[in-house]
């Protein structure tokens, strides 16, 4: 794991602030781990030696780099505010929590934050008046 600064985190920021409207706290380092996939932790944690425990991460996955831009964990959608969201109807989050894509009246093509009466639902990928869905199975409610 390796900590995200300089170019590489600006880049980074800069992309979250313009898909989804979100600022990170600057306290917070950011590391990248295998398979592309970004965490958050204190800074703090990073100075500690932590050899001898052999951690497996360090802190809260936030989001995963992918060839269409940074996807945002359903944590970080749901622990960061996000000013670019979608808002659905009840049937439409209804549909999206069993692991339906949803049909929605917005344009546009990239990822984006769901949420109904206030709950955010998780991130999609909108394309075509579409959004497929990315929440884990293990979240799902059943049918």
């Amino acid at each position: 794991m390796r900590e995200l600064a300089g170019e590489d985190r600006r880049r980074l920021e800069e992309e979250l602030k313009r898909t989804y409207g979100l600022t990170l706290p600057q306290d917070l380092a950011l590391v990248a781990s295998s398979r592309r996939r970004i965490r958050a932790c204190s800074r703090r944690l990073l100075e500690l030696d932590l050899s001898k425990l052999n951690p497996q991460a360090y802190g809260v996955y936030i989001c995963s780099i992918e060839k269409q831009g940074a996807r945002l964990s359903m944590d970080a959608a749901q622990l960061f505010n996000c000013s670019r969201k979608l808002k659905v109807s009840w049937e439409q989050a209804k549909a999206w929590l069993r692991g339906e894509d949803i049909e929605v009246s917005a344009n546009g093509h990239g990822f984006i934050v769901l949420e109904h009466n206030g709950y955010v639902l998780g991130v999609g990928f909108l394309s075509g008046g579409r959004v497929r869905n990315y929440v884990p199975k293990s979240r799902r409610i059943p049918e």
